[in-house]
C-alpha cells in the first residue's frame, strides 16, 4: 500500500487533510485533552463543548475576519441541510410579509389577523 505522501487525490468532495491533522483528531477522538473520555463521547452540553464552539469561533472569526456584525452558526445537514435552510427561510419571509399585510388592513386585530 503506498504512502499517504504518495497518493495524489483529486476527487470530489472533501479534500485530503494533512498527516498531522489526522494524527491529532486521532488523538482526540481516544482521549480529548487528558479527560479520559474520546471527544464523541463528551457531552454536548459540557463546559468542554461550550468552549471547544467559543474556540472555533474566534477562530474561524480571526481567520476569516468575520466582522462582528455577522455570527456563525454550527448546523447539522451539510449541503442538503444548507438548501433545506434557503427553503424554509423564503417561507418565513413569505409568511411574515402576509402577515404584516394583514395587520396594516385590519388594524392590528390579533384574532382576526391569525384568523385570515
Amino acid at each position: 500500500m503506498p504512502g499517504r505522501e504518495a497518493v495524489a487525490y483529486f476527487g470530489a468532495g472533501p479534500a485530503p487533510l494533512p498527516t498531522p491533522v489526522l494524527q491529532k483528531g486521532a488523538e482526540a477522538f481516544v482521549n480529548f485533552e487528558e479527560t479520559g473520555l474520546s471527544l464523541a463521547e463528551i457531552s454536548h452540553r459540557s463546559q468542554t463543548a461550550n468552549r471547544i464552539l467559543a474556540d472555533t469561533k474566534a477562530a474561524l472569526t480571526s481567520l476569516l475576519q468575520i466582522p462582528e456584525s455577522h455570527d456563525i452558526l454550527f448546523m447539522h445537514g451539510g449541503g442538503s441541510g444548507e438548501f433545506s435552510a434557503v427553503v424554509f427561510n423564503m417561507v418565513a419571509v413569505w409568511v411574515e410579509k402576509q402577515r404584516a399585510k394583514a395587520e396594516a388592513e385590519l388594524g392590528g386585530d390579533e384574532p382576526k389577523i391569525l384568523e385570515r
